[in-house]
């Protein structure tokens, strides 16, 4: 039987008004960094909780367990997102992402089919300052993340707004703009420095980046005993796979949470959640998201451009808690020049296996 929230983090005692929704947490993983004492914890909520209290509740888990980092990621009901969310999810934006922190005092949002249109009173080139900052996909990343929804988010100017509040955003405005002067002479001049010495790169496998692991300690090896392979703390049943593709592969996995540098050739066992898929420009083609968890760590998965036939034959096999088995590399992905500390999973092969959940068949049932 799964851990309560209290029962995982039995040093914490919460203010009434944090343990009525803390109490209702289900499904709870968590990704930590011992030496640096970080520590994310992911849990499904059926209602929505508000940021501030989110926040607060973080800090307190900091307080009592002596850590410098502790993020708290809700997951809700897909059906819950709506426009009464927005200023919740523009609370978080304008935590994660830096360019966009004290920009969101005025602004009209509204959602359309898969578009989320935030208008703003703000001039097209102070916005860019926003685009720069990847904010419309910071704000994408979230929605996803907390409801497993695919939108589309829109950051544009609003004339109506502009003339509603001009007295009040002038200052602003000029603000905004003379930041965005400084950043544009600062990039050129950088652009025309000479370039700085060649600096001797460590290898990939060598540089000494970690994936946050788990709290529950040191992943052990993958055991596989008649055809019941045991990984991290799940148990999966891998004696009839069933291989979505031509090519079959030997499942010999090794531990999430070990998959934390660029790996070739390696083989993972986990159950998916946060599945999303994406349709490319073209319309021709899907590129593929989700994770993969063994109950002890997690990982983002990712395949681009599969052909639309595959992508049907995904969506309808593998949905949130299937349990697959993939065989690929991992890599640290680089956008922008800027690139991800945690490593994501390609997989080339993948089949459908089962979870083995524990079951009570004692006489008089255990409580825990």
């Amino acid at each position: 039987m799964a851990k309560s929230f209290f029962e995982i983090f039995h040093k914490y005692s919460p203010q009434e008004r944090y343990a009525s929704w803390l109490g209702t947490a289900a499904d709870i993983r968590m990704r930590a960094d011992k030496e640096k004492r970080m520590l994310e914890i992911s849990a499904a909520f059926p209602a929505l909780v508000k940021k501030t209290e989110l926040y607060a509740v973080e800090r307190e888990i900091a307080q009592a367990y002596e850590l410098t980092y502790v993020r708290l990621l809700p997951r809700y009901p897909a059906e819950l997102f709506d426009e009464q969310y927005i200023p919740e999810l523009i609370a978080e934006t304008e935590r994660i992402g830096i360019v966009a922190r004290g920009f969101f005092h005025t602004y009209n949002a509204y959602i359309k089919g898969d578009l989320l249109t935030v208008e703003m009173p703000y001039l097209d080139e102070s916005l860019l300052l926003m685009k720069l900052g990847q904010t419309h996909e910071v704000m994408s990343g979230i929605i996803r993340s907390e409801f497993g929804l695919s939108y589309r988010v829109e950051i544009r100017h609003s004339d109506l707004l502009t003339s509603q509040t001009a007295a009040d955003t002038a200052a602003e405005l000029a603000e905004w703009t003379s930041r965005l002067r400084e950043a544009e002479r600062e990039y050129e001049s950088n652009r025309n420095a000479p370039p700085a010495p060649a600096v001797q790169q460590a290898p990939v496998e060598d540089d000494g980046r970690q994936r946050v692991m788990s709290v529950l300690g040191e992943a052990e090896d993958a055991t596989i005993e008649d055809g019941i392979c045991q990984v991290g703390s799940y148990r999966f049943d891998i004696s009839a796979p069933q291989y979505l593709g031509e090519k079959e592969f030997a499942i010999r996995p090794v531990p999430i949470a070990r998959v934390d540098r660029q790996m070739h050739d390696v083989t993972v066992v986990g159950e998916v959640f946060g599945y999303t898929e994406d349709i490319t420009r073209a319309g021709d083609k899907y590129n593929i998201t989700f994770c993969v968890t063994d109950g002890n760590s997690s990982i983002t998965v990712k395949k681009f451009g599969v052909p639309i036939d595959e992508a049907k034959l995904l969506s309808k096999t593998i949905g949130n808690g299937t349990a697959v088995a993939m065989h690929g590399y991992a890599k640290n992905d680089t956008y922008k020049g800027i690139t991800d500390p945690d490593v994501t999973f390609y997989y080339r092969e993948i089949a459908v296996v089962k979870r083995v959940k524990r079951s009570d068949n004692a006489p008089q049932k255990r409580v825990e």
